[in-house]
């Protein structure tokens, strides 16, 4: 990183009012006075270094250093001009050696899941036996709509799916949506692997097409992908599309035999059903829907990623 790395060196072993009685500070600025780039590095940095000493500087044990230092820099993942790595380096070089060896394991660990994570993986199904459209977008129209899509029962793809994804997307989270598995490709198999191993929270859009017999030959990418979170031991929320859970879930005889045991871990799951909004007299569940989508997912994903920095071993663990 060239010059910023002094930069950062210097700020991390001085509080940011005293940086400019330091001599070598006051020699680098000198020798790069015209440098607009330099300057604007040296802003970055010592914005961050000030953010640092208000958020994790003040905090009276090493436990909530790290715990804050964390936040900061999930927040900071992916904004432009390495200012993640900016922050990771100055909290390595500031504070980080007083802390506990588990902490410093713990802030490692943590520290590359939140540079990599998605905050959720969306698991759903296109299958539709009638062959047109698909039933789903008609059982959820007004809700569909209601996230600005426009006509989903022209649409032969799960647009319930897509206006989870936008959902979620719109409450600020990062995830994996995969509208189509064209091909059963390893490149497909490696990116839904790897998007896996990335999230923090599997969610699965349940349909009884999920489990039914009808699809002998067809790969079921839905129970795959939930084996490699049962594997992984995810975070898991479960959505029920297809009426009121459990009541509406299809029956144990009409299920492939070898999706037993998946459909038994649904049936006893704590889903979150979804009303039908078919038809206009059904426009008072899009609110209800919401509230829970907002109560049950958004809320649910926002509690399995603060558990992130809320896990930080204690100063005498």
């Amino acid at each position: 990183m060239g010059t910023i790395a002094e930069l950062i060196e210097i700020y991390a072993r001085r509080q940011a009012d005293d940086v400019a009685s330091d001599l070598r500070y006051v020699s680098l600025c000198r020798a790069n006075d015209a440098d607009n780039v330099f300057h604007a590095s040296r802003r970055r940095v010592e914005m961050i270094k000030r953010t640092l000493e208000e958020q994790v500087g003040i905090q009276q044990t090493y436990q909530k250093q790290v715990k804050y230092a964390l936040k900061l820099f999930y927040r900071l993942v992916g904004s432009e001009d390495q200012q993640d790595e900016i922050c990771l380096r100055i909290t390595r070089q500031s504070y980080y050696p007083r802390w506990t060896d588990r902490q410093k394991a713990y802030f490692d660990e943590t520290s590359a899941l939140l540079k990599t994570s998605l905050d959720y993986f969306l698991s759903f199904t296109q299958r539709n036996q009638t062959g047109a459209g698909n039933p789903i977008n008609g059982a959820h129209l007004h809700l569909i709509q209601s996230m600005g899509l426009l006509d989903p029962l022209s649409s032969a793809q799960n647009e319930l799916a897509h206006m989870l994804d936008i959902f979620l997307r719109n409450n600020n989270f990062r995830g994996f949506y995969f509208p189509t598995h064209e091909d059963n490709s390893q490149q497909v198999d490696q990116k839904i692997d790897e998007s896996l191993d990335n999230c923090i929270v599997f969610i699965q859009l349940i349909q009884n097409e999920m489990f039914s017999k009808h699809y002998g030959g067809w790969p079921n990418y839905c129970f795959r992908e939930y084996l490699q979170a049962v594997a992984k031991s995810k975070h898991m929320i479960f959505l029920f599309a297809d009426g009121q859970h459990p009541d509406d879930l299809i029956p144990e005889e009409a299920v492939k035999f070898d999706l037993n045991a998946w459909h038994r871990f649904v049936r006893d799951a704590d889903c979150v059903d979804l009303k039908p909004t078919l038809i206009a007299e059904q426009s008072a569940s899009i609110q209800v829907n919401r509230d829970k989508l907002k109560e049950r997912l958004v809320e649910g994903v926002q509690k399995f990623r603060k558990a992130l920095w809320e896990g930080v071993p204690g100063d005498l663990d």
